[in-house]
């Protein structure tokens, strides 16, 4: 299938050329993790002028063949130019100011091979990559993948432990880039729905702390929501993030540790800050778990209160869960604080707002009238706090 322009993402309409070009994966990448880069992508359609390029096969097979060439010849050129393309190579028709394209890991960059001038037509041009660890499963055995951000004007990533060594490789500018969300999709306020679900946790858990919660919700009235599956699909990802933030503003609280918790021989020392955090606080949520003990979640959850500390193993969940049901006007602050401060610090607007810096072109007044809408919330939330008609805690008759 060729390249196609699935749809010109710019907003309000307008006769303007699109000056962003963005790839994506949708039409092959259908996991529910997934479901958070195409909501980027989607807002970048929102607030500035983009072309969304979208492709129908997976570079998977590519990258394999790519893999067991360099492994037996050791030359990169060479590998590069056996190695098929995994669709028919298009070229971009028109220029563009910036390319744009978000990986999920260094796995998934052979997806360029099949879009040939790329850079010729672009300006200026960014890879995001959300997920890298530094070990050599991941990184360290397999540089080679690394070769096309060398063609990139910057790198950002979403985690921090592997910034160094792919700089060094790449010789490119890589600098951290923490998530986003989609903070008036997850805010709460004003509609404030009753938080019905008392306990939500959502992939990645602790055995043991399941346990206790399935103990506790199965001997009380108390509504604990958790998975029952696993590396799960969504048929249309923005279903899927409508529902997932309706989930997370109807919960009291949600369990949040640092990105692999239950995996330390694949994060190793690292402690990252995973989508969850920004999802939870966007929501309102009472995060409790392992928060990363990092200068970099310092910085961007610099409130109080903004995670509940709780072990990553808390067979004594209950316990704690009971005692904060003592402190309701805490708990009522958590939920205000965590929400208004996500509008102000981390919706994708702020991120989008860097990227474009990085490679000098403005922002679009879509972005300030958003960010100025965001502001506006935040602050008529943070006013709202004492209304005593619609608290926004219901204690739990669970525990």
């Amino acid at each position: 299938m060729n390249f196609v322009v699935e749809s010109k993402l710019s907003h309000p309409p307008s006769e303007q050329q699109s000056r962003v070009c963005l790839l994506s994966a949708r039409n092959v990448r259908n996991r529910v993790t997934d479901a958070v880069i195409y909501e980027i992508e989607d807002l970048i359609g929102d607030f500035d002028q983009a072309d969304l390029l979208t492709y129908e096969r997976a570079p998977d097979l590519s990258r394999r063949m790519y893999t067991a060439a360099y492994k037996i010849m050791r030359s990169r050129r060479l590998s590069q130019w056996i190695t098929p393309a995994f669709n028919t190579v298009q070229s971009l028709e028109q220029d563009y100011d910036l390319f744009f394209v978000v990986f999920r890991n260094i796995f998934e960059l052979q997806a360029l091979k099949s879009l040939k001038n790329w850079r010729s037509r672009c300006k200026t041009a960014i890879c995001y990559i959300t997920e890298s660890w530094d070990n050599d499963e991941w990184l360290h055995s397999r540089r080679f993948l690394l070769d096309p951000l060398k063609e990139f004007d910057a790198v950002f990533m979403g985690t921090t432990n592997s910034i160094d060594a792919v700089a060094d490789y790449t010789r490119r500018p890589c600098t951290w880039l923490p998530s986003g969300v989609d903070t008036l999709r997850f805010c709460p306020f004003p509609s404030l729905p009753k938080r019905s679900i008392d306990l939500a946790s959502l992939g990645r858990r602790s055995d043991i702390t399941h346990a206790a919660m399935l103990k506790l919700s199965q001997s009380t009235d108390f509504f604990y929501y958790y998975d029952t599956g696993a590396n799960l699909r969504t048929m249309v990802p923005q279903e899927h993030r409508i529902m997932y933030a309706d989930l997370l503003k109807r919960s009291r609280y949600f369990i949040t540790n640092y990105a692999c918790a239950d995996e330390p021989g694949k994060s190793g020392q690292s402690q990252e800050i995973g989508y969850r955090f920004f999802e939870g606080a966007a929501a309102g949520t009472i995060m409790i778990g392992c928060a990363p003990q990092t200068q970099q979640f310092r910085q961007l959850f610099d409130w109080a209160d903004a995670v509940i500390p709780m072990p990553f193993d808390a067979p004594e969940v209950g316990q704690l869960l009971r005692e904060l049901e003592t402190q309701p006007d805490r708990l009522n602050q958590i939920h205000v604080n965590n929400a208004a401060h996500a509008l102000q610090k981390h919706d994708w607007v702020y991120r989008w707002e860097k990227i474009l810096a990085t490679v000098g072109l403005p922002p679009t007044p879509q972005m300030q009238h958003r960010k100025d809408h965001l502001h506006q919330l935040s602050q008529a939330m943070l006013e709202q706090t004492s209304r005593a008609s619609q608290p926004m805690t219901q204690v739990s008759a669970g525990l």
